[in-house]
């Protein structure tokens, strides 16, 4: 996640663009909010923003028909990686407010850590593991490719804090961290006038500035809709506006460093607000009126990771 600290160059360059947003489609605009003959119905932030599925057949069967979603090894790997990150994070702020220069380890410090962040994070997650069948070849992989991910983490973060203390002839390192790595991970945004059940909780907020999603699996062009949904959100919650988005892409890698060429910095223009509020008010139909949309006309079309893939066209 630090990695996006060293994109500053691409947030200016998309500053410069005279691209902007239109002010009726900001979130605090009701031009944006749930139809009124639609308010009442809603959907979890994943439901609203994941669009595998071409005919949204997806949103019938798990919450018309209720068809439990499967379990899947990638979700539970998915939902590991965005842990690992949030909590190196915390683990850096955590550590650098009583060290002086002198003092100052983090690379060590976080190497050390490693065990530590790990069990931490499948301790939230036990109950997920708990309903999976995993070969222990798929459970020492994720393990080392989440410890990877922490040493790439202390390699930038330390490198970046000591190129700058050793620009000066004195410097704080808990300072410098502040004004490089300004990332949010706790927020929660209420927003129901957006359909969303429950508050939207994104994955990070940088600088106040740009909303992030941490993606690991391949990609998919519907990530657009899910920073598109927390601007949305995030515009109605604090009445402020949110331009920008990062869909910060981890690629499965054999090699010591995470690959993130996939990462995606984005204006949240009013293209992509419109498709997600046409696709929103469209899943949110479904749902209301217990409508079937029915499979598509061939399963080339449909993702064969989508988790009800064979539940539509069998094995």
């Amino acid at each position: 996640m630090h990695f996006v600290a060293l994109l500053d160059d691409r947030f200016q360059k998309i500053g410069r663009t005279r691209r902007h947003v239109d002010i009726k489609w900001r979130g605090y605009r009701p031009t944006t909010w749930v139809p009124a003959e639609l308010s009442g119905t809603e959907l979890p932030v994943y439901a609203l923003a994941y669009n595998a599925c071409p005919n949204y057949r997806d949103i019938y069967l798990e919450f018309v028909q209720h068809v439990q979603r499967p379990l899947a090894w990638e979700r539970y790997r998915g939902r590991l990686i965005d842990e690992v990150y949030k909590c190196t994070h915390r683990k850096c702020a955590e550590y650098l407010p009583s060290r002086s220069v002198n003092q100052f380890a983090l690379h060590e410090y976080l190497l050390g850590e490693k065990d530590n962040i790990l069990q931490e994070i499948k301790r939230k997650h036990q109950n997920e593991l708990r309903g999976l069948t995993v070969a222990g070849a798929a459970s020492r992989s994720l393990d080392e490719e989440l410890k990877r991910i922490i040493e790439f983490e202390a390699q930038i973060t330390s490198a970046l804090i000591s190129f700058q203390i050793a620009k000066v002839k004195s410097g704080n390192p808990k300072k410098i961290f502040d004004q490089y790595f300004v990332f949010n991970t706790d927020l929660s945004l209420n927003a129901p006038h957006q359909g969303f059940r429950g508050d939207a909780t994104p994955d990070f907020i940088y600088r106040n500035n740009a909303i992030g999603d941490i993606k690991s699996g391949k990609w998919q062009d519907f990530y657009y809709y899910t920073v598109a949904a927390y601007a949305l959100a995030y515009e109605e919650h604090t009445n402020q506006d949110m331009n920008y988005g990062v869909i910060f892409h981890v690629d499965k890698s054999a090699r010591r460093v995470p690959l993130h060429y996939r990462t995606r910095i984005e204006l949240i223009d009013d293209p992509k607000r419109e498709r997600f509020c046409m696709a929103r008010n469209r899943k949110l139909e479904i749902v209301q009126e217990r409508i079937d949309p029915g499979n598509p006309p061939n399963n080339d079309i449909c993702d064969r990771d989508c988790c009800y893939f064979s539940h539509c066209w069998g094995n």
